[in-house]
Formats: C-alpha cells, sequence, structure tokens
C-alpha cells in the first residue's frame, strides 16, 4: 500500500525539541465534570440536615412555673405562709406548675412530691394535655438540688430547682 520512501518520509516527521518537551512534560488539565458529584453531594447534605431540624422531633415542653414561664431560666421567692397549724412540722416550698404537653410524658421528682388536683401525692405520673399540679419540696437546713424529669418519645427535659444562699431566691432551669 505504502512504498518505502513514503514510509521513511512518515518516520522522518518530528516535532520541534522544545514542543516535544512541552509536550511530554506537559500535566493533564482537570476537567470540571469532577465538580458536579461533589457539589450534589453537598448539597444533598445540607437538605438533609435542614430537613431534621425542620422536621424532627425535638422534646420542648411549655412549662409555667410559680406562674412564670419557663424557656431558659426564672428566678422567684417564695412567698407562701408559714404554717401556723402545726409549727413542729418543717415548712415545705410549694410551686404551682402547668404544663402543655403534646403527648404522653411521664413526670417524676427527685425531691418532694407532684401533687394532685385530687390531693392524691405520688412521685412520678403520666400526664397529657393541659395539666397542673404543685411540686412540694419539705425545706431543709441545706436546700436540696431538686429536679424534675420530663420524658416522651419525643425526647427528656429535666427542671433543676436550686436556692441561692445568699437572698433565698430559687432559680429554676430547664435543660
Amino acid at each position: 500500500m505504502f512504498n518505502k520512501t513514503q514510509l521513511d518520509a512518515y518516520n522522518s516527521i518530528k516535532a520541534p525539541d522544545e514542543l516535544y518537551e512541552k509536550v511530554v512534560n506537559a500535566k493533564p488539565k482537570k476537567s470540571k465534570i469532577y465538580l458536579i458529584p461533589l457539589v450534589s453531594s453537598l448539597a444533598a447534605c445540607i437538605v438533609l440536615i435542614f430537613s431534621i431540624a425542620a422536621f424532627g422531633n425535638y422534646f420542648e415542653p411549655n412549662i409555667v412555673l410559680n406562674g412564670q414561664q419557663l424557656s431558659d431560666s426564672v428566678v422567684f421567692y417564695d412567698i407562701s405562709p408559714a404554717n401556723t397549724f402545726d409549727m413542729r412540722s418543717s415548712p415545705v416550698l410549694s410551686l404551682p406548675v402547668e404544663m402543655e404537653l403534646e403527648e404522653e410524658t411521664s413526670v417524676s421528682v427527685s425531691d418532694g412530691f407532684i401533687i394532685l388536683d385530687t390531693g392524691e401525692r405520688v412521685k412520678s405520673i403520666a400526664l397529657k394535655g393541659q395539666v397542673a399540679f404543685v411540686w412540694e419540696i419539705e425545706r431543709q437546713d441545706e436546700f436540696p438540688e431538686a429536679k424534675m424529669t420530663l420524658k416522651s418519645s419525643k425526647g427528656n427535659a429535666a427542671v433543676t430547682l436550686v436556692q441561692n444562699e445568699t437572698d433565698g431566691s430559687y432559680t429554676a432551669t430547664i435543660n
């Protein structure tokens, strides 16, 4: 098909040395196509994070403690009258508690009792909807760190009650 002179002519073709070195040492350029999977993966992660945050089941009970909305912490003083009927009994701290619970929630206290509107005294009870009760804690020489724990299928929350030694105020925090 080709004769010898044509083949020799074809084989004798050479690029200049500068061009040959430039082509041999050139690094291949990256295509911008590799960015597409990276950007789409990043976008999917962002959508997933925001959807979990928006539609996640977070347990945020609506609690009113001693007449104050408990969103982070509240400070209050006990203004209940002293027990005049029986001075030998230790006085108690009575805190009215109102809650709005979307689903059945187990409420328990570490110190004191939950006193329901029926007069029943319990340490733990399951409640749902609009509820009101009194959290009654016996005062001692050293006030304990009292906790009320709320557990539901959406999560847990704890209300911690401590007494400030300097002015006798009480601080309730939720976490």
